[in-house]
């Protein structure tokens, strides 16, 4: 146990002196990134960085899809074929956890850009119910100058 303790309080310290250069984010908001990634990328959308929150999806989908079809379709475990799903996927999974923690490490925060209409954190859906009953709806979207 002092060892583990001893190891997070050393990955605590590196990360705290690496994060120093990227002052954005504090080490904690990293340390949740690096948590939410391993949920297929969540931390990378939550973040708006939408392209490696898809390779993180991408990658954690397919590692479990090789790992776990063999054991779906109840393979012979002696088959080359299921060796290789299950190195194949586990391949995958390890470049998963890797990336995932790699990436917030050297995240900067994304700045607002003006007027694209393709970043979804600018658009607003609201849905309300009026005096009469009836449900109302309103689209908004901001932009910054």
């Amino acid at each position: 146990m002092k060892y583990f303790l001893a190891g997070a309080l050393a990955f605590y310290a590196a990360a705290s002196a690496f994060a120093q250069q990227y002052e954005d984010y504090t080490v904690k908001e990293r340390a949740g990134l690096i948590g939410l990634n391993f949920l297929f990328g969540a931390g990378s959308y939550a973040s708006g960085h939408i392209w490696d929150g898809m390779m993180l999806t991408t990658l954690e989908a397919c590692g479990i899809a090789l790992v776990a079809s063999p054991f779906i379709i109840g393979a012979d475990t002696d088959n080359p074929a299921v060796t290789a799903a299950l190195v194949g996927g586990s391949i995958f999974l390890v470049a998963d956890a890797i990336f995932s923690i790699i990436y917030p490490l050297v995240y900067e925060k994304q700045r607002p850009a003006t007027a694209r209409l393709q970043d979804l954190r600018n658009w607003t859906l609201t849905c309300f119910i009026q005096a009469d009953g009836t449900l109302r709806g309103q689209i908004a979207y901001t932009f910054s100058l």
